[in-house]
């Protein structure tokens, strides 16, 4: 039996940076490979010829499809791959491919496109899918002078296209591609041609609508798109992707209601959209109407499936989703759903580094030490670096020190060996010094004779300033090495008020916090005064570590705290309010929540603490009735340490 051959097709200009890796991703794949070049100046054509390419020189004339074209009429394989230099053909997929291409009923097949954006980030892109694989049939040809497609060609050829699970990763969106290519000026430049010829050409506006919106042009790109809408039927294929984008533009204008409006007819046609279902969520959580949003977000995460009928941000229906349940749970002080739903957004995936951050901390106040055992022993594979340093950090300065030695063994040895001697260290001796052993703490740094890391001087310099010393000596002797001890050592010496300098100030805080250095915290912001006037006397990430310290603390951080009242926010107004219920100031922490609940009626915050607060007052009183669980504060400090 013969073999099915199949010809990769690619009409490519000066693209030596990429082609490389795009030829390796078919190279084993491909019985021919044929390169369309139009016009390259670089090491192209010399990269191509050495997969053994089919060089077809070619003079640009700005129409895609006429070049695509011109590729696919010169192919010979049975099957036809159509890539661009900025993609790669998953490898894992090569199986799959082949299987296809030998055994199908069909003509053609969607490629599952997963689009990468910004700055290069696995778990950052959006999914999208075209035809890109189909037989090699004389009358299939490409349409439209850009985003050129070939599916209406097939349609009226009445050639089936079905769904595959291949895979195409796409480079086109990074930042740094867009920069180099500059391709926003030669797309507008080839679609208003275009449209000179064809004014009413609804996919060329469209194109051209899109590119308003690349080029931040977005009163330009919401006025093309509102009039699209107007004219296309709800079944065509780039009407969910136009919904979406206008939806966002509104959302920009500050056009809440039209969006929402928008959205509800939308989502009449497109149901399971999850990337519509959630922007309506985030639009009722911008309006504070809580249950709305839940109820939106479930729908979200009931319509996940491997669904590629639509263009869609990753996480959109499943860890995104879930991670935006958990903080609106949260907010609403029922931390063990919101842990619930941390961990489904981890389920998905489990590198996804802000529900890993709520989800450690909630642990240390709502969960048993066995519960966070079975989690991470199904996740550790996957878990970073990084997510594993959160977590030793959290449970050290916790002084969660029971559970650190089964963390440890956790940890996968490839990522073990290098934390026990980058962060292992600090940890121990941080450990001894919160267990009231300085000096053991000290020897621990020095134990091993290497360099010390920023985060270790500073944490003996968080030592020497709780004893009423400056540290300024300990500060000079590394200033040269480390630029945040220099800038640290500016600001004690000098008062430096520069961004660099408050940058220190916030570092020198954070290990104050975490060591428990409690004096030595309120003679630094007493000494810095005048840095934090219109600062937040302390990270509100480590309000709950604040809430949890000595009362003679407490209250000097409330009276600091209250000679700035008038430039403290919202939020940093709430935590002042549960400090004075810690400290029993009743009438200073309701003042503070009237006047809160007066300014943002909706918020539940304020008028949830206010109950906790006549709970206090009527257990103050002998009252029998209970009105909100004692475990309200520690839910409250929860949501706010954030």
């Amino acid at each position: 039996m013969k073999k099915t051959s199949l010809s990769v097709c690619m009409v490519v200009c000066n693209e030596e940076h990429y082609l490389t890796r795009c030829l390796n991703s078919v190279k084993n794949l491909a019985d021919e490979i044929i390169i369309v070049d139009t016009g390259s100046t670089d090491q192209t054509v010399t990269i191509a010829e050495a997969f053994g390419a089919t060089i077809i020189n070619y003079t640009w004339n700005d129409d895609f499809s006429e070049a695509r074209n011109r590729g696919v009429n010169e192919a010979t394989g049975d099957w036809i791959l159509i890539l661009d230099a900025d993609e790669e053909l998953d490898i894992l997929c090569h199986p799959k491919l082949v299987d296809l291409i030998t055994t199908s009923n069909a003509e053609g097949y969607y490629l599952n496109f997963i689009n990468y954006y910004g700055k290069f980030d696995k778990a950052h892109y959006f999914t999208d899918r075209a035809c890109r694989l189909f037989q090699n049939h004389f009358h299939i040809q490409f349409r439209g002078k850009i985003h050129e497609e070939i599916t209406s060609s097939m349609n009226e050829l009445k050639l089936q296209i079905k769904e595959s699970d291949l895979t195409i990763f796409h480079y086109g969106y990074l930042d740094d591609m867009i920069t180099l290519k500059k391709k926003n000026t030669r797309n507008v430049r080839i679609i208003e041609k275009a449209l000179q010829v064809t004014p009413e050409n609804i996919r060329m506006k469209y194109a051209l609508g899109v590119e308003h919106l690349q080029a931040s042009q977005n009163s330009q790109a919401l006025n093309t798109f509102v009039e699209l809408l107007e004219q296309l039927p709800p079944t065509s294929d780039y009407v969910p992707d136009l919904l979406l984008k206008t939806v966002h533009l509104m959302r920009l204008f500050h056009q809440d209601s039209k969006a929402l409006l928008l959205i509800e007819q939308g989502l009449t046609y497109y149901p399971d959209f999850p990337d519509l279902l959630d922007v309506k969520a985030d639009l009722h959580l911008f309006l504070n109407q809580y249950e709305s949003a839940k109820n939106t977000l479930l729908r979200s995460l009931n319509s996940y499936r491997d669904n590629s009928n639509y263009s869609s941000l990753s996480g959109s229906g499943s860890y995104r989703s879930a991670y935006i349940l958990g903080t609106i749970y949260e907010k609403l002080l029922e931390p063990t759903e919101a842990l619930y739903y941390y961990e489904v957004a981890l389920d998905f995936h489990p590198a996804y580094i802000p529900a890993w951050s709520r989800w450690v901390l909630g642990h240390l106040f709502f969960s048993s030490s066995s519960e966070m055992m079975n989690k991470l022993t199904s996740w550790k594979e996957q878990l970073t670096k990084e997510q594993w340093i959160v977590l030793i950090r959290s449970l050290t300065y916790n002084g969660k020190f029971h559970f650190l030695e089964e963390i440890w063994g956790l940890v996968p040895l490839d990522i073990r060996a290098e934390l026990i001697s980058t962060i292992k260290p600090l940890s121990v001796s941080i450990k001894l010094f919160i267990e009231g052993h300085k000096q053991e703490a000290l020897a621990a740094l020095h134990s091993e004779k290497r360099e010390l890391k920023m985060e270790e001087i500073l944490f003996q310099w968080a030592i020497v300033y709780e004893e009423n010393q400056d540290g300024i000596d300990l500060l000079n002797t590394y200033s040269s090495k480390y630029l945040v001890l220099r800038n640290l050592n500016e600001v004690l010496e000098h008062g430096q008020q520069s961004d660099e300098h408050k940058y220190a100030l916030y570092l020198a805080k954070l290990m104050l916090i975490e060591t428990q250095c409690w004096k030595g915290y309120l003679r630094l912001i007493n000494t810095t005064q005048a840095l934090t006037s219109e600062d937040m006397l302390y990270p509100l990430s480590h309000f709950y570590l604040i809430l949890a310290s000595p009362q003679w603390f407490i209250k000097g951080i409330v009276k600091q705290l209250t000679s700035i009242l008038l430039h403290l926010n919202e939020r940093e107004k709430l935590t002042l309010s549960i400090l004075l219920l810690k400290l029993k100031n009743y009438h200073g922490a309701k003042e503070i929540l009237n006047s809160l609940i007066t300014h943002s009626p909706t918020n539940p915050l304020p008028r949830i603490t206010l109950s906790y607060l006549y709970y206090l007052l009527a257990k103050q009183h002998g009252s029998s009735e209970k009105l909100v669980d004692e475990n309200r504060l520690i839910a409250i400090a929860f949501h706010l340490s954030s």
